[in-house]
């Protein structure tokens, strides 16, 4: 903790670049910030409107900023129940009073469920109409393009959270200076990570520009699972994969001083058939053909179980049909709504073998075909 007596006019020393008068000085007698207070203030931060695409700014964008849907609203649609499905959404205050501290699902419209402000209308439509307007037969350019909008996502929301750093450099108010010097040495520390996650992401969504812009897609790997319904669970990704579904380490993300290798992934419906859709590009290291390789290796009983697990671990933007959430046991609900809470928390570091099987049982999806892309 900082001993030295400021001044009033002497930079603060939590190093928000203010003078301590503006900033820390007799922050332990400020309203403290309520967590809905800044829940509603990140939410208005992901309405920020940009165009994502590579020729964004050199007079090709038209029309608005669309809400582009990560996962197509087509797909949405399938498991809906009026109109609606279950969503993980920043809590409101009513929730917030219910389940503090706690992400749960909720019904949530589909017109606002999958949704980012990241592309104009033409860039929109012109760029996913392979995914949007025909029916996904699992093309090189189809899993490039899964990929892609969820890196954009990624991107996108990596970005926004920078912006919204002083939501957390807020969250000391009303603590005391002992609290405030934790809070902002953890901040700090999270700041870190932002800030070279957004970096990779930025060098990620360079290189798949390129691919877009040449239409160029033979470095394309993809791993695609049929199913004869819609997944109930529907989401869009992109990660970089620590561990296999056996528990074996594939990469260390926190190490800074390497490039990790990252997969694309998206459980949707592809107009004939349910669709859980990996993808890569071959110039990736090992690290995405070793993690494919142990689901591939899973038999397909047991792929359902494997999917939740991942699902729930890793990806933030995850919907539900209504009909299957509500027909789990509390057991099985419980331990999702962990597994999402546990990855919410940027606090708290994933288990060794998180992926691996952890004896919970789920009525197995439908598989009609598992098969792997170039």
């Amino acid at each position: 903790m900082v001993k030295q007596k400021l001044g009033r006019n002497d930079p603060c020393w939590c190093g928000s670049g203010k003078k301590y008068k503006f900033c820390h000085l007799n922050r332990e007698t400020q309203t403290p910030l309520q967590s809905w207070e800044a829940s509603k203030r990140f939410r208005q931060a992901l309405s920020t409107k940009i165009c994502l695409a590579p020729d964004a700014g050199k007079n090709k964008c038209r029309g608005k900023i669309s809400s582009a849907h990560t996962v197509p609203k087509a797909s949405l649609k399938q498991i809906t129940r009026n109109g609606h499905v279950y969503s993980f959404i920043p809590p409101n205050l009513e929730k917030q009073r219910e389940n503090p501290g706690r992400f749960v699902p909720e019904l949530l419209g589909i017109n606002k469920a999958s949704t980012f402000t990241g592309f104009c209308a033409r860039h929109d439509n012109a760029i996913f109409a392979p995914l949007e307007k025909q029916v996904f037969s699992g093309t090189s350019q189809q899993c490039f393009l899964l990929c892609y909008r969820a890196l954009s996502m990624e991107l996108y929301k990596k970005n926004v959270a920078i912006k919204n750093l002083e939501i957390l450099n807020d969250a000391d108010k009303g603590k005391t200076p002992a609290e405030q010097y934790m809070i902002q040495a953890s901040s700090q520390i999270y700041s870190i990570g932002l800030h070279a996650g957004a970096e990779e992401a930025g060098q990620d969504k360079s290189r798949y520009d390129n691919i877009l812009e040449s239409e160029d897609f033979n470095t394309v790997r993809g791993y695609i699972i049929e199913f004869e319904a819609p997944p109930p669970v529907m989401c869009s990704g992109a990660v970089y994969p620590e561990q296999d579904f056996k528990g074996v380490e594939l990469q260390d993300i926190s190490n800074l001083s390497i490039t990790p290798e990252f997969i694309g992934f998206a459980s949707f419906y592809g107009g004939k058939h349910g669709v859980v859709a990996f993808s890569w590009l071959s110039e990736s290291g090992p690290a995405c053909r070793k993690f494919i390789e142990s689901l591939v290796d899973i038999p397909d009983q047991h792929v359902t179980g494997a999917l939740l697990r991942f699902f729930f671990t890793y990806c933030e933007n995850v919907h539900l049909n209504p009909a299957w959430w509500e027909g789990l046991s509390q057991g099985n609900q419980d331990t999702l709504i962990r597994r999402f809470n546990n990855s919410a928390n940027s606090q708290m570091a994933r288990p060794k073998a998180v992926l691996a099987d952890d004896g919970m049982l789920y009525e197995p999806w439908t598989i009609l075909n598992r098969k792997s892309v170039a």
